[in-house]
């Protein structure tokens, strides 16, 4: 079992299915089957029960790979070769904990981006689908209702510096949840690029999430680097989210706040 983590010896677990027939605009649902509550809501779901013994094994992945290639640039050029082996390394440290490490990272793997054209003065929106960043985004992800206006961490900015690839030499992360509280963290060093990315740069980010009585959290972020190597760049902020499926008995209520400062050597005082 490496892709759901659980406690040892747990035989019940919450679950829920969904589906959407569009012909007849109906949305079915196996457990809570009401408008108010969503299928994510594991405090309405249902119940499997007996279920058996899994073997989670060492908890241990390891997954080398090389690519290579080779060309003659001119005619009267000798042949030039490329080798690039990468090593990425997954441990469960413990039923909720995983710890990932990666060094000279390929995402040659890795979905492309869907083709879209921009008509706007603003820079297209590209989510991320690095398996590597993906495993415990959520985590990560702050303050509520955001969306892709205030993004104090997005992973796609490591490794990639308007649309041009930047090696990554290495990094480590470990993200999960111990009792009520959930955490993760992220460090990456990447390459320089001649004329995208002229020096090595350092990146991190932590995050820590807190769980409040029965669906509420509060939390804080912090990061440190930039994707251009600039010197002194930071960024921190809080969040706080109130949320209950059970405002005026069966309905849903949000509520957020939240705060951010940042700082580079050579930005203002706004």
């Amino acid at each position: 079992m490496q892709t759901l983590a659980f406690k040892r010896g747990l035989h019940e677990w919450h679950f829920n299915v969904q589906r959407r027939i569009q012909g007849r605009l109906e949305t079915d649902r196996w457990a809570s089957a009401a408008r108010q509550y969503r299928d994510t809501q594991t405090s309405r779901a249902g119940l499997l029960t007996e279920l058996p013994d899994f073997d989670l094994g060492l908890g241990l992945s390891v997954r080398p790979a090389v690519t290579s290639g080779g060309g003659i640039p001119a005619p009267s050029a000798s042949v030039e070769g490329d080798f690039q082996p990468s090593l990425d390394v997954t441990q469960r440290m413990g039923a909720n904990v995983l710890a990932s490490a990666t060094v000279n990272t390929d995402f040659a793997e890795t979905e492309v981006d869907t083709r879209r054209t921009n008509l706007t003065r603003f820079p297209l929106f590209f989510p991320e689908k690095r398996t590597f960043f993906l495993e415990g985004a959520d985590i990560l992800a702050f303050g509520l209702g955001l969306g892709q206006d205030v993004l104090p961490y997005f992973s796609r900015r490591i490794g990639l510096v308007e649309g041009h690839e930047v090696p990554i030499l290495a990094g480590g992360k470990v993200n999960g949840r111990i009792g009520n509280t959930n955490f993760g963290g992220l460090a990456v060093g990447t390459n320089r690029e001649p004329g995208v990315v002229e020096d090595r740069s350092f990146m991190a980010v932590g995050r820590v999430k807190q769980n409040l009585w029965r669906e509420s959290w509060v939390g804080a972020i912090a990061t440190v680097g930039d994707p251009l190597g600039r010197p002194g760049s930071w960024t921190g902020g809080a969040d706080f989210t109130y949320a209950t499926s059970h405002f005026r008995g069966d309905k849903n209520f949000l509520a957020g706040i939240w705060g951010i400062a940042t700082g580079r050597q050579d930005l203002g005082g706004d």
